[in-house]
Protein backbone atom coordinates (compact mmCIF):
# COMPACT_ATOMS: atom_id res chain seq x y z
CA UNK A 1 0.00 0.00 0.00
CA UNK A 2 1.56 3.27 -1.15
CA UNK A 3 1.41 6.30 1.08
CA UNK A 4 0.25 9.61 -0.31
CA UNK A 5 1.97 11.51 2.49
CA UNK A 6 4.84 13.62 1.13
CA UNK A 7 8.22 12.57 2.48
CA UNK A 8 11.94 13.21 2.31
CA UNK A 9 14.18 10.23 3.04
CA UNK A 10 17.83 10.72 3.96
CA UNK A 11 19.98 7.62 3.67
CA UNK A 12 23.05 8.44 5.74
CA UNK A 13 26.23 6.49 6.19
CA UNK A 14 28.20 5.38 3.20
CA UNK A 15 28.16 1.68 2.46
CA UNK A 16 29.67 -0.30 -0.38
CA UNK A 17 30.02 1.31 -3.78
CA UNK A 18 27.93 -1.47 -5.34
CA UNK A 19 25.03 -0.90 -2.94
CA UNK A 20 25.18 2.86 -3.43
CA UNK A 21 25.11 2.43 -7.20
CA UNK A 22 22.11 0.10 -6.96
CA UNK A 23 20.34 2.65 -4.76
CA UNK A 24 21.04 5.44 -7.25
CA UNK A 25 19.61 3.36 -10.09
CA UNK A 26 16.54 2.45 -8.03
CA UNK A 27 15.95 6.07 -7.01
CA UNK A 28 16.16 7.23 -10.64
CA UNK A 29 13.97 4.40 -11.96
CA UNK A 30 11.25 5.22 -9.42
CA UNK A 31 11.60 8.96 -10.08
CA UNK A 32 12.37 9.68 -6.41
CA UNK A 33 15.32 12.04 -6.91
CA UNK A 34 13.51 14.82 -4.99
CA UNK A 35 12.37 12.52 -2.17
CA UNK A 36 15.46 10.39 -1.46
CA UNK A 37 18.90 11.82 -0.68
CA UNK A 38 22.02 9.68 -0.32
CA UNK A 39 24.54 11.14 2.11
CA UNK A 40 28.00 9.91 3.09
CA UNK A 41 28.84 9.12 6.67
CA UNK A 42 28.54 12.35 8.64
CA UNK A 43 30.06 13.65 11.87
CA UNK A 44 28.20 13.34 15.19
CA UNK A 45 27.45 17.06 15.04
CA UNK A 46 25.97 16.77 11.57
CA UNK A 47 23.91 13.68 12.40
CA UNK A 48 22.24 15.56 15.25
CA UNK A 49 21.22 18.24 12.76
CA UNK A 50 19.43 15.53 10.75
CA UNK A 51 17.88 14.10 13.92
CA UNK A 52 16.42 17.52 14.79
CA UNK A 53 14.74 17.84 11.39
CA UNK A 54 13.51 14.23 11.16
CA UNK A 55 10.11 12.74 11.96
CA UNK A 56 11.37 9.18 12.53
CA UNK A 57 14.49 7.01 12.50
CA UNK A 58 14.56 3.86 10.35
CA UNK A 59 17.27 1.21 10.71
CA UNK A 60 17.51 -1.59 8.20
CA UNK A 61 20.81 -2.86 9.57
CA UNK A 62 21.14 -6.65 9.46
CA UNK A 63 23.76 -6.55 12.23
CA UNK A 64 23.63 -4.23 15.22
CA UNK A 65 25.51 -5.38 18.34
CA UNK A 66 24.28 -2.45 20.44
CA UNK A 67 23.63 0.64 18.40
CA UNK A 68 24.25 3.92 20.18
CA UNK A 69 22.33 5.53 17.32
CA UNK A 70 19.08 4.19 18.81
CA UNK A 71 19.76 5.96 22.09
CA UNK A 72 20.66 9.13 20.21
CA UNK A 73 17.41 8.82 18.23
CA UNK A 74 15.36 8.32 21.38
CA UNK A 75 17.06 11.27 23.08
CA UNK A 76 16.17 13.40 20.04
CA UNK A 77 12.52 12.31 20.35
CA UNK A 78 12.48 10.30 17.15
CA UNK A 79 10.14 7.34 16.84
CA UNK A 80 12.14 4.30 15.76
CA UNK A 81 11.51 1.53 13.26
CA UNK A 82 14.26 -1.09 13.37
CA UNK A 83 14.97 -4.60 12.26
CA UNK A 84 15.19 -7.18 15.04
CA UNK A 85 18.88 -7.96 15.24
CA UNK A 86 21.51 -8.02 17.97
CA UNK A 87 20.56 -5.88 20.97
CA UNK A 88 17.83 -3.95 19.14
CA UNK A 89 14.93 -5.69 20.96
CA UNK A 90 16.51 -4.81 24.33
CA UNK A 91 17.27 -1.20 23.42
CA UNK A 92 14.18 -0.26 21.39
CA UNK A 93 11.23 -0.64 23.76
CA UNK A 94 7.68 -0.80 22.44
CA UNK A 95 7.13 2.64 23.95
CA UNK A 96 9.62 4.29 21.56
CA UNK A 97 9.05 2.50 18.28
CA UNK A 98 8.58 -0.71 16.36
CA UNK A 99 10.97 -3.66 16.13
CA UNK A 100 10.31 -5.78 13.05
CA UNK A 101 11.24 -9.46 12.86
CA UNK A 102 13.48 -10.62 10.07
CA UNK A 103 12.15 -13.11 7.58
CA UNK A 104 9.98 -13.17 4.51
CA UNK A 105 8.60 -9.74 3.61
CA UNK A 106 10.43 -7.94 6.42
CA UNK A 107 10.98 -4.92 4.16
CA UNK A 108 7.23 -4.62 3.65
CA UNK A 109 6.73 -4.80 7.44
CA UNK A 110 9.38 -2.11 8.00
CA UNK A 111 7.67 0.12 5.43
CA UNK A 112 4.24 -0.50 6.97
CA UNK A 113 5.44 0.44 10.49
CA UNK A 114 7.13 3.57 9.14
CA UNK A 115 3.90 4.48 7.34
CA UNK A 116 1.98 4.14 10.62
CA UNK A 117 4.36 6.59 12.30
CA UNK A 118 4.33 9.08 9.43
CA UNK A 119 0.57 9.09 8.97
CA UNK A 120 -0.56 8.86 12.60
CA UNK A 121 0.31 11.92 14.68
CA UNK A 122 -0.93 10.27 17.89
CA UNK A 123 1.39 7.27 17.50
CA UNK A 124 4.29 9.51 16.46
CA UNK A 125 3.76 11.77 19.49
CA UNK A 126 3.52 8.78 21.87
CA UNK A 127 6.89 7.43 20.70
CA UNK A 128 8.47 10.90 20.53
CA UNK A 129 7.43 11.72 24.10
CA UNK A 130 8.69 8.41 25.52
CA UNK A 131 12.01 8.43 23.64
CA UNK A 132 13.87 10.99 25.75
CA UNK A 133 12.57 9.36 28.94
CA UNK A 134 13.74 5.92 27.80
CA UNK A 135 17.13 7.29 26.68
CA UNK A 136 17.81 8.58 30.21
CA UNK A 137 18.32 5.04 31.48
CA UNK A 138 21.50 4.95 29.35
CA UNK A 139 22.82 8.27 30.70
CA UNK A 140 26.11 7.67 32.53
CA UNK A 141 25.15 10.40 35.01
CA UNK A 142 22.27 8.22 36.17
CA UNK A 143 24.65 5.35 37.00
CA UNK A 144 27.95 6.90 38.03
CA UNK A 145 27.44 6.28 41.76
CA UNK A 146 26.79 2.57 41.04
CA UNK A 147 29.96 2.35 38.93
CA UNK A 148 32.05 3.99 41.64
CA UNK A 149 30.63 1.66 44.28
CA UNK A 150 31.32 -1.38 42.08
CA UNK A 151 34.90 -0.35 41.34
CA UNK A 152 35.53 0.49 44.99
CA UNK A 153 34.22 -2.90 46.07
CA UNK A 154 36.62 -4.83 43.83
CA UNK A 155 39.74 -2.75 44.52
CA UNK A 156 42.19 -4.30 46.96
CA UNK A 157 41.97 -2.79 50.42
CA UNK A 158 44.97 -0.70 51.44
CA UNK A 159 46.83 -1.85 54.52
CA UNK A 160 47.70 1.05 56.50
Amino acid sequence: EISTTPFLLYIVGGGSAAVLERLKILIRSMNLMNEVKLLPQVSPTEIHRYFRSASAYLSTSLYEPFGIVFIESMAAGLPIVALETGAVPEVVADTVGFVVQRGVHYIDRLAHRLKIIIENAEVREFFATNGPLEAKQYDIGQHIDKFIALYTSVLPKKNG
